[in-house]
């Protein structure tokens, strides 16, 4: 277990989270969808200098187009994090729950103004060439980035000799982000490794907008000082936390790459490199090259979401979140879908009055996702929802709530509507008593798999099923 998460504080300040179910109304959304893109199509067809299929180039236009190789750059995800708001007041605490200690989810992240933020991050995939993704995702104002920086990582907050780029936006060291924008910088060439630690600094000269886009612990380390250190090699007396502040990916190109994987889930699988997504990289490693990207976002659910200031640290739903945290990433070729448990488990929780959800609810969310990534032609797969019989989260577990878990979890393994699933509830279980956590892989919550079991899910996964 990740020493940041304190996973018993996280869950008991849940309380209050209202559960909003799917409408019917999707399959009408994609009709007129479809007749909508035709009607565009058809008068994109018609304008000089546009090139669509079986359309003939006369001499005037070809002086208009200019080719661009497919292959040129292609390009994979290799870190990433789902942006997520921050609190901008202290939470309502339970009675006779003390505030959680350092940094966590549940605390407000420091401000940022005339200052530099170095993350480390955990690549995935390696390439000779990189970019970054930074998101102004919850901003109503533009976000001003000064000056950035990636290197390789030494230890702590040190950068390795000769490794240190600047990186540029559309040509310039610095930009503008719009409001609810994401900004890639210009590709610059870097040998990375996979499986490396690497190091992205940012100089925020301004205060930053107050609705930042940030995301506690994806990152391995972050590192904060005053005014611009992007080029420095070490950041001397910093203030050490896990906070990523508006990055959100990292992108390369160069090495004989085979696409993108997303894993979309929950607090299961958020986090760093001892998560399971980043060890399933780690184990490709040793047989084909991927990028694994970790969308998760702890408190998430696949069918709703709190609108209050607290609630929304959670996300929004995994189906409103799917073009961002997935089909917006490059090369994707496989999806893993890891959402269900909070569906099931929050609602009555800590005495909130809230009905329970069914297992057709839950199936029918998942079932939405399955559809939009075939959409996107995208291989999907599934993953049983692990046991939390005994977690200490009041109202969390019920026997009823035990009884839609089991049926969720059978309807993954026999319905065959994900193209696969991959076991989690039989690598976690106990033997002796299949409702719980195996002990050696309870993280104390009775809910959370410690170190040990994040590893046991990721050897759980069939590396044959990615091509």
């Amino acid at each position: 277990m990740i020493a940041q998460k304190n996973f018993p504080a996280r869950a008991l300040l849940i309380a209050g989270v209202s559960v909003v179910l799917l409408t019917s109304i999707v399959a009408q959304q994609a009709v007129i969808g479809f007749g909508r893109a035709a009607q565009v199509a058809g008068r994109l067809k018609n304008q000089r200098g546009a090139i669509f299929p079986g359309a003939k180039v006369t001499a005037t236009d070809e002086g208009r187009v200019f080719t661009q190789s497919p292959n040129a750059d292609l390009w994979v995800g290799s870190w990433s994090c789902s942006p997520v708001p921050p609190l901008t007041q202290a939470p309502p605490l339970p009675p006779g729950m003390k505030p959680p200690e350092g940094d966590s989810l549940f605390t407000i992240p420091p401000p940022v103004a005339n200052a530099t933020v170095r993350m480390i991050v955990r690549g995935t995939a390696g390439g000779d060439k990189v970019r970054i993704r930074v998101s102004n995702f919850y901003a109503k104002t533009p976000l001003q980035i000064g000056a950035a920086h990636i290197a390789l990582r030494e230890a702590g907050s040190g950068i390795k000799s000769g490794t240190d780029r600047a990186l540029t936006f559309s040509g310039q060291p610095s930009i503008a982000v719009s409001p609810g924008a994401i900004a890639l910088s210009d590709p610059v060439a870097l040998s990375i490794p996979p499986n490396t630690d690497i190091a992205v600094s940012l100089f925020f000269p301004e205060a930053a907008p107050e609705k930042r886009t940030v995301h506690f612990n994806a990152v391995e380390d972050s590192y904060t000082v005053p005014g611009d250190a992007t080029g420095q090699a070490r950041l001397e007396s910093a203030r050490s936390a896990k906070w990523a502040y508006f990055l959100v990916g990292l992108d390369v190109s160069g090495a004989a790459n085979r696409g993108t994987i997303v894993a979309i889930g929950d607090s299961i699988t958020d986090g760093g490199s001892l998560r399971w997504p980043a060890l399933l990289a780690a184990r490709l490693l040793t047989q084909k090259n991927y990028g694994v990207l970790n969308q998760g976002i702890a408190g998430n659910r696949i069918l709703g979401q709190g609108e209050d200031d607290f609630s929304s640290i959670f996300g929004v739903n995994a189906l409103a979140r799917l073009e961002r945290d997935v089909f917006g990433q490059p090369n994707v070729k496989y999806l893993i879908l890891y959402e269900g448990i909070n569906d099931i488990g929050l609602p009555g929780a800590f005495g909130a009055p809230s009905p329970p959800v069914t297992p057709a609810q839950v199936i029918a969310g998942m079932r939405q996702v399955i559809a939009r990534a075939r959409e996107h032609g995208l291989v999907i797969y599934g993953a049983t929802l692990a046991p939390f019989e005994g977690t200490v989260l009041p109202g969390y577990y019920t026997p009823e709530k035990e009884v839609t878990r089991q049926a969720v979890n059978q309807w993954i393994r026999s319905a065959r509507e994900f193209d696969g699933y991959f076991d989690f509830d039989e690598a976690l279980q106990d033997p002796a008593h299949p409702a719980r956590l195996k002990p050696e892989y309870d993280s104390g919550d009775h809910l959370h798999p410690n170190d040990s079991g994040e590893k046991a899910m990721s050897e759980a996964i069939d590396l044959s099923r990615f091509k």
